[in-house]
């Protein structure tokens, strides 16, 4: 499954498939977003119409303001205006996304849901053996980009986002065991040892639970994250881990990112670390650096051959 995964070229505009915003049952529910007083103005203002105004303007207003609110440089700022620009007009061409609407409503809402969320992306041709990804968003919410562009790398993989409020921060292991129950019930696909990969804000919450239930993951691949420093010598010896960062990432500043990862390095013998010449949001703006150390530590995983390796 792994090496069907890691072996898949960029979709580009010739993926195919089927993306789906779906809800489900569950009792672990994220908690109501608080926003903070600096956003309260335009949190009302997102509360009136988020649910009719498109994602990418609510997102790249967002980025838009002031940069001592968001805490953006401005290098970082004028980076990511023409990453989001560039990633959204791609939505907004693709088929796949013609009526998938954004998941901000739900993930921002000031009251606990009834109902958990997730986006999916499903090949033409989809069976138990299909390799599955799991990817938990960062702060702000499950942005459409995080499924477009894993299905564009990843286009013969079924590709699973859920949404848990404004970040994975406090998500749970039965939130995703949920939502597998429910791919099980709408698409008769057994989920079996996916790659679990999550994103900044989401990173912490993929190293925890990684390592609680480490026998429900093929391995686990954080992108511009990091553990918290205090779960280090926590997190269990046999652990398959990436960890690909920024070297101009202000939000996870490098060298606490390298300081940390040579601790994981001296424990853990399946560790890999990487560092690209960029900033936070290497994600969109670095995107074919990034895959190509993700797939190439998949295809690594998938061969057995996991050993320690950093690249500054």
């Amino acid at each position: 499954m792994l090496a069907a995964a890691a072996g898949q070229v960029s979709g580009g505009p010739h993926a195919v498939g089927r993306i789906e915003s779906c809800n489900f049952a569950t009792q672990s529910l994220p908690p109501p977003f608080r926003a903070p007083r600096q956003f309260a103005d335009g949190y009302k203002i997102f509360q009136a119409g988020g649910a009719f105004i498109p994602e990418r303007i609510t997102v790249e207003s967002v980025v838009l303001m002031d940069n001592s609110q968001i805490k953006l440089t401005a290098k970082e700022t004028q980076g990511l205006q023409a990453s989001l620009d560039h990633v959204y007009t791609n939505i907004s061409s693709d088929a796949l996304f013609k009526n998938v609407g954004s998941a901000l409503p739900y993930c921002l809402a000031d009251k606990r849901p009834t109902h958990g969320h997730y986006f999916a992306y499903f090949p033409e041709k989809v069976s138990d053996d299909t390799p599955v990804i799991v990817f938990l968003h960062g702060f702000g919410g499950n942005f459409l980009f995080y499924t477009y562009v894993l299905k564009e790398e990843f286009p013969g993989a079924v590709v699973l986002v859920p949404s848990w409020g404004a970040s994975w921060h406090d998500g749970t292991m039965q939130y995703i065991n949920d939502m597998y129950k429910d791919v099980k019930q709408k698409r008769s696909i057994s989920v079996h040892k996916p790659v679990l990969m999550a994103i900044s804000a989401g990173g912490p919450a993929g190293f925890r639970l990684y390592n609680e239930r480490p026998d429900r993951f093929a391995c686990y691949v954080s992108i511009a994250s990091a553990p918290p420093s205090g779960t280090v010598s926590e997190l269990k010896h046999d652990l398959k881990i990436l960890m690909v960062n920024g070297r101009q990432d202000s939000g996870f500043r490098i060298a606490r990112v390298q300081s940390v990862a040579s601790k994981l390095a001296e424990r853990l013998p399946y560790f890999q670390f990487h560092v690209l010449d960029g900033d936070h949001f290497f994600f969109l703006s670095r995107r074919e650096d990034t895959f190509r150390v993700i797939k190439a530590f998949l295809g690594k995983v998938a061969s057995g051959r996991t050993e320690g390796q950093s690249r500054k």
